[in-house]
């Protein structure tokens, strides 16, 4: 009997994106360059991870204390993950700058903290899935595809989902729904939740 085929949403973006990307990274496991845009991406996704659990709210409002602009220096603690995610993956004092344009874009164009959310019926409580809500898709033929969204909610009957980028090149906004990552994250909500994303 053949064996089941498990694969990550992010290995099939990859697969989409670059087939030769894929066989060398997926396949062959070859080691990858780190580039500091990617680690300085990493950094600011960790940073929102943490400041969405409401113990860690007092760093979100020291940070956006100007609710115009946000300087993560203001929270003592950020300032000394950020010092040394940079020591460690020698990130440039330039991408540093730009860290704090990528939290306030995340922090203060969004409704971080969901305030918008659609509430259930039952318990009152937000319709919020995240942090790092995982997945799981199961085909007929025993394929499974994994992952995690970043962070979702139900806003207005439909499944609002954040998919943080750091990367140069963004997506536009007319080709988002067609790539490979958002039509399985669009599948897995429909199929668990019913919902359109």
């Amino acid at each position: 009997m053949k064996p089941n085929l498990r694969i990550s949403a992010s290995s099939l973006k990859t697969l989409g994106d670059c087939s030769l990307s894929f066989y060398y990274s997926r396949v062959l496991k070859l080691p990858e360059r780190e580039w500091p845009r990617t680690v300085g991406g990493l950094l600011v996704h960790s940073i929102f991870e943490c400041l969405r659990h409401p113990r860690h709210r007092y760093h979100y409002d020291a940070i956006t204390v100007s609710k115009d602009r946000v300087d993560y220096t203001l929270s003592s603690a950020l300032n000394r993950l950020v010092r040394m995610w940079a020591d460690k993956h020698n990130i440039s004092d330039e991408l540093l700058f730009d860290l704090n344009g990528m939290l306030y874009v995340g922090l203060l164009l969004t409704d971080f903290y969901w305030v918008k959310a659609d509430l259930d019926s039952v318990t009152g409580k937000p319709l919020v899935y995240g942090p790092e809500h995982a997945f799981h898709i199961t085909w007929e033929d025993g394929t499974e595809i994994k992952g995690f969204i970043d962070d979702m909610a139900v806003v207005d009957g439909v499944m609002v989902v954040r998919d943080y980028k750091s990367a140069r090149n963004k997506p536009t906004q007319a080709e988002i729904p067609h790539t490979v990552q958002a039509i399985m994250y669009q599948l897995y909500i429909w199929l668990t939740f019913k919902l359109p994303a």
